[in-house]
């Protein structure tokens, strides 16, 4: 099973769910994804561990969605532990209420579902599924990235992850972020910048000196070759970030 196609499979699944809940579920609407967000933590609890007893079935996948958007403290750390016993039972299909489940379209919708949320919690629980195996998980971090982006700020997220102190993780992030800013077929590298330029804004609280400059984990591991010029540019987003929420 291809993890990365069923994460692709997913994410076009839930994309409407994610960007336009006002279309998809009314005032009036009393189906179960609108419902399950108003539940108790138990409640939450005990619906996703029979719903991942269930192998995941595909009609129940808006109400999964929403309780990652909405209860990921909850749900993430519940999706990982199920991958985790999966991966480490002899025989992983007793695991499941239906014995033709297959447990590594589990495993492949799980951690898709993970880096759906797109933010801290997602790098978190991720950075244990890479413990186990990082060749295998550590793409996550950057659909955890790039997912943030359609929720708010993925430096943001970004600097998030960083303060989990996991060397790993760090790895992947840096790497993202380095190609937000050199690669060709980057289609928004303006985009980029600005919303780097904002997170540092917030991570420092001001526009970052040049201690912070040399410190901060994603501008120390840049391209020395490229790095001047997009010291200069960052700088002066930094500036006009900051004057901004001065005028707020």
């Amino acid at each position: 099973m291809d993890i990365k196609k069923t994460f692709a499979a997913v994410v076009v699944a839930l994309t409407l769910i994610a960007v336009a809940p006002p279309l998809l579920f009314s005032q009036e609407d009393d189906s179960l994804p609108r419902r399950i967000v108003k539940w108790s933590e138990a409640e939450q609890t005990a619906w996703l561990n029979s719903y991942l007893s269930d192998g995941m079935p595909q009609p129940f996948g808006d109400a999964l969605a929403r309780l990652v958007l909405n209860k990921s403290s909850i749900t993430l750390p519940l999706l990982e532990k199920k991958i985790e016993e999966i991966l480490q039972s002899p025989s992983p299909n007793t695991l499941f209420a239906n014995p033709t489940v297959d447990p590594e379209k589990v495993v492949a919708g799980a951690a898709a579902m993970i880096a759906y949320a797109g933010n801290e919690q997602a790098l978190r629980e991720i950075g244990k599924l890479m413990k186990i195996d990082e060749k295998r998980f550590g793409y996550l971090v950057t659909m955890t990235l790039a997912n943030a982006i359609g929720f708010g700020n993925p430096f943001a997220v970004a600097y998030r992850g960083f303060a989990i102190e996991d060397p790993a993780v760090d790895t992947r992030i840096n790497a993202w972020a380095e190609g937000r800013f050199t690669h060709e077929k980057n289609l928004t590298p303006k985009l980029m910048r600005q919303f780097w330029a904002e997170a540092m804004v917030d991570q420092y609280g001001c526009v970052p000196t040049s201690v912070q400059w040399a410190k901060d984990p994603i501008a120390s591991r840049l391209n020395p070759a490229g790095e001047p010029i997009l010291h200069d540019e960052t700088v002066r987003l930094t500036v006009q970030a900051a004057q901004k929420r001065k005028t707020k």
